[in-house]
């Protein structure tokens, strides 16, 4: 069900203001939204699939914030991979740091599309913020399948995100970013 302006209110209560405080507690939130939350990861998942579904950035966004907020986990995994590739929202950089937080090799096809695509909104950063936290993302889940992703964003990526991908590689004693040949 969409969220109320009300609730989207509650939910941005939780952001930490320019004053460096939080509007209110997590306690208070979880009191309080929807006449109280016992378990703030079921919540995080009911939004993030009420976001697919009605396909609003502002859900997407919201439900981002809950999970910062309470954490991610891997039951998030399923509803994040699919939001990644989606151009219809503005929240691709959280969905890296989220996979970041969440940190098991289910992620990396996610984080490795991440790495390689610019979304429309996105196409003015030459820092390629998105592309940074996917492969740091990635170095972190460091697994066989994370390295291969790696190598080939290192090869595939000719500006500043391969070479990122071939300096984690180093770092994770990777010293060749050929890609492993396969029969």
């Amino acid at each position: 069900m969409p969220l109320s302006k009300a609730e989207k209110r509650q939910i941005s209560d939780l952001c930490i203001g320019f004053d460096g405080k939080q509007r209110t507690s997590d306690e208070d939130f979880l009191r309080n939204f929807r006449g109280g939350i016992s378990d703030p990861i079921s919540l995080g998942v009911e939004l993030l699939s009420d976001a697919l579904t009605s396909k609003t950035s502002g859900e997407v966004q919201s439900a981002m914030i809950v999970g910062f907020s309470f954490g991610f986990a891997e039951v998030h995994i399923k509803l994040l991979s699919t939001l990644a590739p989606e151009a219809w929202h503005v929240s691709h950089e959280d969905i890296a740091s989220a996979f970041d937080e969440i940190r098991t090799p289910s992620c990396v096809n996610s984080l490795k599309y991440l790495a390689q695509w610019v979304p429309d909104y996105l196409d003015f950063d030459e820092a390629r913020a998105l592309g940074s936290k996917a492969v740091w993302a990635l170095s972190k889940i460091g697994d066989p399948s994370a390295i291969a992703a790696l190598q080939e964003i290192s090869i595939s990526q000719k500006d500043h995100i391969g070479k990122l991908a071939q300096e984690k590689l180093l770092e994770l004693g990777v010293s060749s970013a050929v890609l492993p040949k396969t029969n």
